[in-house]
C-alpha cells in the first residue's frame, strides 16, 4: 500500500519566536504594502507639515509671538493688565476644572492672535476672564510639563523629568492632594499613555481614568492616544455623578494637537490646508461641549476654569517640526486662561511673564485653600516682583532618548538663554522669533543669565553628575560675573563631562530628520532602505539611542534578529534600568531562542515597571513555547488588567491565536473583536479575524480582511504571505508569487514566504525550484516543521519514499502537533503491520485535529484489522462525514457496512 498524505499546511507549528502557528496558513510580523500605506503616508505628511527650506525662515503659516490688535474685528478685545486683579479668595468653595490641551501653541488660538482659527469657545473663556499673553511651559514634554501645573515645582525638584523613564516623585504635594485635603471631590480623565497612572500623577484624585481602550495607536513609534470626544465621555460620566455633590477638582486632558494630525470632519476638510490647526478647532469644540455639560448640571457659575497647554509645536521653525527637539518658544509659549463669572475680572490680558509653576499656587491662591510650602511657582493674583523675571526652562528628552546634550535655560521677559554646547542668547524685544544669537556680542547679558541658571540647578545631582556637571563657567566669565558682584569658589574649576553630550541638539536636526524619514519608510514597507538610512545616520552619530532602538525594530521586521540583538542591547547598556527597553531586549532574545536570557530580562523589566504588558505579553510567549496554557493565559489576563489600553489588544490577539490552534473559533472571532474593541485600527485582529474566515474556508472575505489589515500597517511581510496563499487557494498563482517576493524585500529570511513560493512552484509542476524554496525555509527557520512535511510530500510524489518518511519525522520532531506528519508516520507503521505504534500515531494525530479525516479512516481500517467493529465503525463514519468524495470512499463505505454487519451480529 502506498503511503497515503493529507493535504500539506503553511504553518510553522513549531517556531522561530517570530512566527506564530496557523494551520493552512502562515503567521505574521511586521510588513509593508507601499500601495496600502495610508499611515506612512499620513505621517509623512506630518513630519514635512509647515516645513521651511531655511530653518531660520519663518513659518508660512500667520504667527503673532505677541498678542497685538489685528484688523480683524471679529478677533477678542482683551484689556490689558499685569495679573489677575482679584482679592485672595474671591472664589472660595468653587469647583475648579483644569483643562490642557496638549501640544498647543498659544499663537495658533484666536485669542492669541490667530485669524486663520475658530476657537469660538477658548475666546469665550479669555472673555470670562484673564489670559495671559506671556506664559511659557518649563519643559517641551508632557510628562514634566503636566507634573509642574500639578505641583508648581521645575522638573528638578518634582523628579518627572522626561517622558516614559521618569514618574512624579511621591514625596511632592499635587494639587489634587490639595484640594482632596480640603473636602473637595477629584477627578481626572487623560487622553494618552504618556500620562498613564504609572507616571505619578494620580496622585490625590479619587478617579484617574487612563482608560485608553477606546483609543488609537497611529504608529508602532508614537503613544496611545483617545479623541476628545471619548476623552469626554469619561468625563461627563464623573461630573454627572459628582458635580451636584460637593465641590469638586477636575482635569481634563485632550491629546489631539499633538501628531499625527488626523483631525475629524468636517474640520479635516474645512482645514485642509493645515491640519494642525484643524486639531486645535476641534478640541475647542470639545471643550464646548465640556463647559455646556458644567451649563446643564447648574454649576458653570460656581466653577473656576483653568485652560492651558503643556507645550507647543514647532512647525518648522528652526528646522523643528513638532517638539522635545530644541527648546525655542515655538514649543514653549503656551496658552494660559483663567475664567470665572463676575465679580472675577472679565476680559483682561496680562502681560506679566507666567510659567505653568504658577498654575497650582494661583487656583489654591484663588480659592482659599493654602499652598504647600517651597513652591517654585507663585501667584498671578500677586503684584509681580520688581525687574524681568527669571524663569527656568529645560530640555532634557534630548539626553534621555538620544544621548545628546540637554537644554536648560533661562527665559525672562527681556532675554532668554539657552545653555548648550553652543550657547545661545536671544532679545524677545527686538526678536521675538529667536533668529540672531546675541550671545558672543553681549557677554555681560549672557554672564548674568548664565548665573542666574545656576542658581537654579547648581545643587541638583542629576544635572551635576549626568549631564553638565554644574554648568561650569571659564574664566572669561566668570570674570564678568565678577564685576556684576558674584563670588566663586574653588569648587567652580570646569569638570569634564561625556564626549556624547558636545551633540548640541540644534546640530542634530538635519540627522533627526533623516531618522524621521527612515521611521516613515520601514512604517510604510521600504525596510531596506530604512536600514540604510538609519545606518548611515548611526554612523554619523553612533550616540543616538532612538535610532538605535528605531533600526532594532527594523532588523527585526529584516529578519536580522541577531543584529536587532546587539542594537537593542547597546540601548540597554546605555540605559539599564529602563523597563521598555528590557522588555525589548527579552523579546529578541526571544527571538533567537535564548529563552532563558529572555525571561531574566523580562522578570527584570517587571521588578522595574510592574504594569509592563509588553514584558508579560513576552513572558506569555514563552509559556506557550512550553506548551504551559494556564501561565500563557494568566499572563494574557493580567495585561489586559494591568495595561488595558495600550497592551490589551495584544493580549486579545495572543488569545485569538491560542484559542485558532485548537480550533475553537467562535472564541478566537470573540479574542480577536475584543481587540478591535480597544483598537479600531489594529493590523493584527484583522489578521486573526482573516485566519478565523479562513478555517471556515470563507476565502473572499479573509482576503477582504487581510487587506485592511495591510492597510492600517502595511509593514507586514507575514501577512502578505498570507495573502499570497489565499490568492494561491484561488489558482491566482501569479499574483501570490508577487505578494512573497514582495514580503522577502521587506524580510529576507522570512520561512513562511520561502514554504508558500514552494507550495506554488509545485502547483505549477516545477518540482525542482519548488524544493530549492522548502529547502530555503528550512535554512532561515531550522525549528519550522512545515517545509519538511511539504517536501515530503514532494519526495513521496517522486517515488523516494525513505528520504519522504525521514522529512515526515524531522516535522514530528520539531513539533510534536504536526498531526498531518504524525498521520503519514502511522500510515507507514499500518503499512508494516505494526498495529500498536500506527494506533498511538494515528491518536495522537486526531487529538490534535479531531476533524482530520484521514487520520480517523486509517483508525477506522486498524479498528477493522484488530477486530474492533464499533470503534472501526465510528472512525469510518466520522471520516466520510469530513470528506465524503475522498479517495476509497466507495471502498470505505463498503467496509462500513461489513462492520456494521459484524457489529449486529455480536449483539
Amino acid at each position: 500500500m502506498r503511503l497515503r498524505i493529507g493535504q500539506s499546511d503553511d504553518t510553522e507549528h513549531a517556531e522561530p519566536a517570530s512566527m506564530k502557528e496557523r494551520r493552512g496558513r502562515p503567521a505574521r510580523r511586521f510588513i509593508a504594502l507601499a500601495s496600502l500605506a495610508f499611515l506612512g503616508a499620513a505621517a509623512a505628511a506630518i513630519y514635512t507639515l509647515g516645513r521651511a527650506d531655511d530653518p531660520s525662515a519663518p513659518p508660512t503659516d500667520p504667527i503673532t509671538r505677541a498678542i497685538v490688535p489685528l484688523a480683524d474685528p471679529a478677533l477678542p478685545r482683551l484689556a490689558p493688565a499685569a495679573g489677575i486683579d482679584a482679592a485672595s479668595g474671591l472664589l472660595r468653595g468653587f469647583n475648579v476644572l483644569l483643562i490642557t490641551m496638549d501640544t498647543t501653541r498659544a499663537d495658533h488660538l484666536r485669542a492669541y492672535g490667530h485669524a486663520g482659527v475658530e476657537t469660538p469657545h477658548l475666546d469665550g473663556l479669555a472673555q470670562s476672564g484673564v489670559l495671559f499673553a506671556h506664559a511659557i511651559t518649563p519643559s517641551p514634554s508632557t510628562l514634566p510639563a503636566h507634573s509642574s501645573i500639578h505641583t508648581g515645582l521645575y522638573p528638578f525638584h518634582h523628579g518627572a523629568r522626561a517622558n516614559g523613564t521618569f514618574r512624579l516623585t511621591d514625596d511632592v504635594q499635587t494639587l489634587a492632594e490639595s484640594f482632596k485635603g480640603a473636602g473637595y471631590r477629584t477627578g481626572a480623565a487623560i487622553s494618552a499613555f504618556v500620562l498613564d497612572g504609572r507616571f505619578g500623577l494620580p496622585q490625590g484624585f479619587d478617579d484617574y481614568d487612563d482608560d485608553l481602550t477606546k483609543g488609537v495607536k497611529h504608529s508602532p513609534h508614537m503613544f496611545r492616544e483617545r479623541p476628545a470626544e471619548l476623552t469626554n465621555e469619561a468625563v461627563f460620566r464623573w461630573l454627572d455623578a459628582n458635580a451636584r455633590a460637593g465641590n469638586f477638582f477636575y482635569w481634563a486632558h485632550y491629546f489631539d494637537p499633538h501628531a499625527a494630525y488626523l483631525p475629524p470632519q468636517p474640520y479635516r476638510s474645512r482645514y485642509a490646508h493645515d491640519l494642525y490647526t484643524g486639531e486645535i478647532a476641534y478640541t475647542d469644540e470639545q471643550v464646548g461641549g465640556l463647559l455646556a455639560r458644567l451649563d446643564a448640571l447648574g454649576v458653570r457659575d460656581r466653577t473656576l476654569v483653568v485652560l492651558t497647554a503643556d507645550h507647543g509645536e514647532g512647525r518648522g521653525e528652526h528646522g523643528e517640526q513638532t517638539h522635545a527637539l530644541l527648546m525655542y518658544d515655538s514649543t514653549l509659549h503656551v496658552p494660559l486662561i483663567f475664567s470665572a463669572p463676575p465679580p472675577f475680572p472679565q476680559g483682561m490680558r496680562a502681560t506679566d511673564q507666567a510659567s505653568l509653576i504658577d498654575v497650582m499656587p494661583t487656583i489654591l491662591d484663588l480659592v482659599g485653600i493654602a499652598a504647600p510650602p517651597g513652591l517654585d511657582g507663585r501667584s498671578l493674583r500677586e503684584p509681580a516682583p520688581p525687574g524681568p523675571r527669571a524663569l527656568y526652562i529645560e530640555n532634557l528628552s534630548t539626553q534621555v532618548l538620544h544621548g545628546w546634550a540637554p537644554l536648560l535655560g533661562v527665559h525672562r521677559s527681556d532675554y532668554k538663554f539657552i545653555h548648550a554646547p553652543s550657547p545661545e542668547l536671544y532679545d524677545l524685544r527686538s526678536d521675538p522669533r529667536e533668529l540672531v544669537n546675541r550671545y558672543d556680542e553681549k557677554p555681560v547679558v549672557a554672564a548674568e543669565l548664565h548665573a542666574q541658571l545656576r542658581d537654579f540647578v547648581g545643587d541638583d545631582p542629576y544635572m551635576g553628575t549626568a549631564a553638565q556637571q554644574n554648568l561650569p563657567l571659564d574664566r572669561e566669565t566668570k570674570e564678568l560675573l565678577r564685576a556684576l558682584g558674584y563670588v566663586f569658589s574653588a569648587e567652580d574649576a570646569v569638570p569634564a563631562t561625556p564626549d556624547s553630550y558636545e551633540l548640541d541638539p540644534k546640530d542634530m536636526v538635519a540627522h533627526w530628520e533623516k531618522v524621521q524619514a527612515a521611521v516613515h519608510q520601514h512604517i510604510a514597507g521600504e525596510v531596506a532602505e530604512a536600514i540604510r538610512k538609519l545606518e548611515q545616520a548611526l554612523a554619523a552619530v553612533p550616540e543616538d539611542r532612538w535610532a538605535r532602538q528605531v533600526l532594532a525594530g527594523a532588523y527585526q521586521t529584516y529578519g536580522e534578529f541577531e543584529k536587532a540583538y546587539e542594537m537593542i542591547q547597546s540601548v540597554a547598556e546605555r540605559q539599564p534600568d529602563d523597563a521598555a527597553t528590557l522588555a525589548s531586549l527579552g523579546s529578541v532574545l526571544l527571538l533567537l531562542n535564548r529563552v532563558e536570557e529572555a525571561e531574566a530580562q523580562l522578570r527584570r523589566a517587571l521588578e522595574l515597571d510592574p504594569r509592563s504588558g509588553p514584558a508579560r505579553l513576552t513572558l506569555a510567549r514563552i509559556a506557550g513555547r512550553r506548551h504551559d496554557e494556564a501561565t500563557q493565559l494568566g499572563l494574557l489576563r493580567e495585561v489586559i488588567e494591568v495595561d488595558p489600553g495600550t497592551s490589551g489588544p495584544a493580549a486579545y490577539n495572543a488569545i485569538g491565536r491560542l484559542r485558532l490552534r485548537k480550533r475553537e473559533l467562535e472564541p478566537a472571532r470573540e479574542a480577536f473583536r475584543a481587540a478591535l474593541e480597544i483598537d479600531r485600527m489594529n493590523a493584527a485582529a484583522y489578521d486573526g479575524l482573516a485566519s478565523v474566515l479562513l478555517e471556515e474556508g470563507r476565502l473572499d472575505e479573509a482576503q477582504a480582511h487581510l487587506a485592511i489589515s495591510l492597510r492600517f500597517r502595511p509593514a507586514q511581510p507575514q501577512t502578505l504571505t498570507t495573502l499570497a496563499q489565499v490568492l494561491r487557494d484561488q489558482d491566482e498563482l501569479d499574483r501570490a508569487i508577487d505578494l512573497c517576493e514582495r514580503a522577502l524585500e521587506m524580510s529576507p529570511k522570512l520561512a513562511t514566504a520561502y514554504n508558500t513560493l514552494g507550495r506554488i512552484y509545485r502547483l505549477q509542476g516545477d518540482d525542482a525550484r519548488a524544493r530549492e524554496m522548502y529547502e530555503r525555509a528550512m535554512a532561515h527557520a531550522p525549528r519550522f516543521d512545515v517545509p519538511h512535511l511539504n517536501l515530503a510530500q514532494l519526495l513521496l510524489a517522486a517515488g523516494r519514499e525513505d528520504e519522504a518518511l525521514a522529512e515526515f519525522r524531522e516535522a514530528a520532531r520539531l513539533n510534536p502537533f504536526n498531526y498531518i506528519a504524525l498521520a503519514n508516520l502511522g500510515v507507514k507503521a499500518f503499512k508494516d503491520r505494526d498495529w500498536e505504534h500506527a494506533t498511538a500515531l494515528f491518536d495522537r494525530s486526531v487529538r490534535v485535529r479531531e476533524d482530520y479525516p484521514m487520520a480517523h479512516k486509517y483508525l477506522g481500517l486498524l479498528h477493522a484489522q484488530l477486530e474492533q467493529p464499533i470503534a472501526s465503525i465510528h472512525h469510518l463514519e466520522r471520516s466520510l462525514e469530513l470528506d465524503a468524495a475522498q479517495p476509497e470512499a466507495e471502498k470505505m463505505r463498503f467496509l462500513l457496512a461489513e462492520m456494521k454487519r459484524r457489529a449486529s451480529e455480536r449483539g
